[in-house]
C-alpha cells in the first residue's frame, strides 16, 4: 500500500514531499561521488593497507598478526560497503561514478595485498613456531611406538598399542596438519 492510496490524503502534499526527497537524495549522491572522486577520501584506508605490508615482516609471532588481519579485514568490509552503496547511486554524471568505482577497485586491490602478505608471513611464522614442536612430538611418538612394541605381549595388546599410536599421530595431524612443511612427515 502506497501513500498515495491512503484515504483522505493530501495528494499535492505528498507530491511536494516526494519532490524534495529526490533533490535531497541526488544532491547528497553527488556530493558523495565529488568526495569520494577527490584524493583524501580514501587515504586513511589506504594508509591502513600500506601500514600493515610494512609492519607484517615485522611481527614476531603468529598471534601478533591476528590483530593486524582484522584491521585490514575491518577496512577491507568498509570498502566493500563504499563500492556496494556508491554502485546504488543515481548521478547524473556517470564518468564520475565510474571514476570512484575504479578507485574503490584499486583500494581494494590493495586490501587484498596486504591481507596475502599478512597470510603469506602467518605462514612462514606457523612453519617456524611449529617445528621444535613438530619434531619433539614426532619423538616422543616414535619412543612410545618401540616403548608399545616392546610390551605388546599378545593381539590385545598389540591392537590397544596401535589404537593409542593412533590417536596420538591424529593429535599430531590435527595440531600440525596445516602446515605444509609437517604434513607430509
Amino acid at each position: 500500500v502506497e501513500l498515495r492510496d491512503v484515504r483522505e490524503i493530501d495528494l499535492a502534499a505528498l507530491a511536494a514531499l516526494e519532490q524534495r526527497v529526490t533533490e535531497v537524495y541526488e544532491r547528497l549522491a553527488t556530493r558523495a561521488i565529488e568526495f569520494l572522486g577527490s584524493d583524501e577520501a580514501l587515504a586513511t584506508l589506504l594508509a591502513t593497507f600500506e601500514r600493515a605490508e610494512t609492519e607484517a615482516g615485522t611481527l614476531p609471532t603468529v598471534a601478533s598478526l591476528g590483530a593486524l588481519a582484522a584491521e585490514v579485514d575491518a577496512a577491507g568490509d568498509q570498502l566493500v560497503l563504499l563500492t556496494e552503496v556508491v554502485g546504488g547511486l543515481q548521478v547524473a554524471d556517470s564518468t564520475q561514478k565510474t571514476s570512484v568505482l575504479s578507485r574503490l577497485s584499486d583500494a581494494l586491490a590493495r586490501r587484498n595485498s596486504a591481507r596475502a602478505t599478512i597470510d603469506a608471513r602467518g605462514a612462514s611464522l606457523r612453519i617456524a613456531e611449529s617445528a621444535a614442536a613438530f619434531h619433539a612430538g614426532m619423538a616422543v611418538l616414535s619412543q612410545r611406538t618401540q616403548a608399545l612394541l616392546m610390551t605388546a605381549s599378545d593381539t590385545s595388546a598389540c591392537d590397544a598399542a596401535t589404537a593409542a599410536l593412533s590417536a596420538e599421530l591424529e593429535n599430531l595431524d590435527l595440531e600440525f596438519g596445516d602446515v605444509p612443511a609437517h604434513a607430509d612427515a
